[in-house]
């Protein structure tokens, strides 16, 4: 699951974060706010953390893969 991989290799703050992006996309039509703020939040991780440039691409693409 994205949760729990995001939690095992990012920490629980991604993990919690993750979770708070799946309520407001349930609830509201949030889509492109969400996804700006994602795409912030891992370009700033793949500064801080360079060497989870090939986990951040797998889970891009497990998401991708699940988006209707």
């Amino acid at each position: 699951m994205v949760s729990e991989m995001v939690g095992n290799y990012l920490g629980v703050m991604y993990q919690l974060k993750l979770a708070e992006t799946r309520l407001r996309l349930l609830s509201e039509d949030a889509a492109l706010a969400e996804s700006g703020m994602w795409r912030v939040r891992l370009q700033d991780l793949m500064t801080e953390r360079p060497e989870l440039a090939r986990v951040l691409i797998d889970l891009t693409r497990e998401t991708a893969a699940r988006m209707p």
